[in-house]
């Protein structure tokens, strides 16, 4: 058999490039609305393409303000009480610790304030009068031990200062003895008159009537 000659090759490449030219020519490519893409022999002038998807405009950056570095919160004050009533009520006026006793009816704190039981009056001179001298070591004895060394709050009265510069005050240790109402009660100190205090003076005088009946401390005949 004879080989073919290269005109015929270079015939039949020229006519298959020729003929795949001459079918893509009429050939339509689309995409639907899915997005999916379609050749077609014929045009669709009815599809729009698929729209695109613009870019998203530009969000503008909101930068802090110059020397804020994060939000500031501020502290909600709670009040156990209204600052007006925490004002307006005074619990005591100072405290300190017992360093002396003085009688019955004084005491000296470690700060150097002397100051004078409201309502109570030394029996001393009382007692020597009736013949008891002896029981007036016994309400000194009774006092220093129930104060002395020990931490008392006082509040003072109407008049502060008596005219000695002592602090006229009543005494508390704590909340176990108001001391002034004590000395009276157990019968070691008697009760005076303070026009300018009456709040406890009623007390101060039942408390004495009950030392006196019951027969205790000073009044023990």
């Amino acid at each position: 058999m004879k080989p073919l000659g290269i005109l015929p090759v270079l015939l039949a490449i020229f006519s298959l490039v020729f003929i795949g030219a001459t079918a893509f020519a009429g050939t339509y490519k689309w995409v639907d609305a899915k997005g999916v893409m379609h050749f077609s022999d014929r045009p669709q002038p009815n599809l729009s393409p698929p729209p695109v998807e613009s870019p998203p405009a530009s969000v503008p950056v909101l930068l802090p303000k110059k020397g804020i570095e994060k939000e500031e919160i501020l502290p909600v004050k709670k009040e156990s009480a209204p600052e007006r009533l925490k004002e307006s009520t005074k619990l005591y006026d100072f405290r300190g610790k017992v360093a002396e006793t003085i009688g019955v009816d004084m005491i000296v704190l470690d700060s150097g304030k002397r100051i004078k039981y409201i309502g109570v009056k030394d029996p001393s001179f009382f007692l020597s009068k009736n013949g008891m001298d002896r029981k007036i070591e016994d309400a000194h004895a009774y006092h220093k031990k129930l104060v002395k060394g020990k931490t008392v709050t006082v509040l003072l009265g109407e008049i502060e200062k008596d005219q000695e510069g002592s602090y006229l005050g009543h005494v508390f240790l704590g909340q176990q003895a108001f001391v002034n109402a004590e000395l009276i009660r157990n019968g070691y100190a008697l009760t005076e008159d303070y026009p300018s205090d009456f709040e406890y003076q009623s007390l101060f005088v039942r408390l004495q009537s009950y030392a006196r009946d019951k027969g205790l401390g000073i009044w023990q005949f």
